[in-house]
Formats: structure tokens, sequence, C-alpha cells
């Protein structure tokens, strides 16, 4: 069965639990400091080939990076699909490109998030 560990992390202490099948198995808190960093270091140890999954401070992980990785991709992608002209029809082809169009905003605007 899959497990996987879920860290939350903030300034004052971390979160993290171990998870598998829908359930979690064993969750534990650990101080910002030394006694807690060895606290972690030991829980995490039995988990050596379990993926783990961090958030910090409760924001969602973006990567303007890979981000402009997708802009640039999705350029690609919009630029084939305009020069295309086997779509079933003139809807079909407006649908396509829309769809594309609104995934290359949606990257586009996490470029310009700061981290």
């Amino acid at each position: 069965m899959k497990e996987k560990l879920l860290v939350c992390i903030s300034a004052l202490q971390a979160t993290a639990a171990h998870w598998r099948a829908g359930k979690i198995l064993s969750l534990q808190h650990f101080a910002n400091n030394e006694a807690g960093l060895a606290a972690f270091r030991e829980f995490l140890t039995p988990h050596t080939n379990v993926p783990v999954y961090v958030t910090v401070d409760h924001q969602p992980p973006r990567s303007p990076a890979d981000a402009t990785y997708f802009v640039t991709w999705l350029d690609r992608v919009l630029a084939n699909a305009t020069a295309r002209n086997d779509y079933n029809s003139a809807q079909e082809k407006h649908d396509t490109l829309q769809y594309l169009g609104a995934a290359r905003a949606v990257f586009q605007a996490r470029t310009e998030q700061s981290n």
C-alpha cells in the first residue's frame, strides 16, 4: 500500500503525519529547537523510501521557473494547434485554442508571483 509523510512547517514548529491507505497512522509535533530537530530526525529514520510532502506556512507550492517552462511549452502547443487545419469544425478549433490560452494564462500569472 502506498504511504507518505505529510510535513507542515511554520516558524514555531513542524507537524508530521505518517499516512497509509487513507489513514493517519501517527502524528507528531516538533518544536523549533534542538530537541525538536532530534525528535524529527528520529521520526524520519524508519521512512527512508517514503515520499515526503512538505507545506511551509500553509502556502501552496509555487515555482516561477516551472511556470516559465510551461508558458514556453504552451506557446509551442498553441503555435502548432493554430497551424493545424484538420479540426472537425471552426468551433472545435476556437474551443481548443481558448482552452490552451486559458492554461497559458494560469502559468503566466504564476511566473509573476513572488516566491
